[in-house]
């Protein structure tokens, strides 16, 4: 029985991570948010 617990387990985390695939097409956008990001922050320090 705990066997198939931990596949449920698994399911609740998978069925989160669906989520994520469904951004796929947003995919694109997501990536260039960390990198919008990653300049941004030391962006205000370098300006600063």
């Amino acid at each position: 029985k705990a066997f198939r617990q931990q596949p449920i387990v698994a399911d609740i985390p998978l069925a989160k991570g669906g989520i994520n695939p469904l951004a796929l097409p947003p995919k694109p956008s997501l990536i260039k948010m960390p990198d919008i990001k990653l300049p941004q922050m030391p962006l205000p320090p370098t300006p600063q």
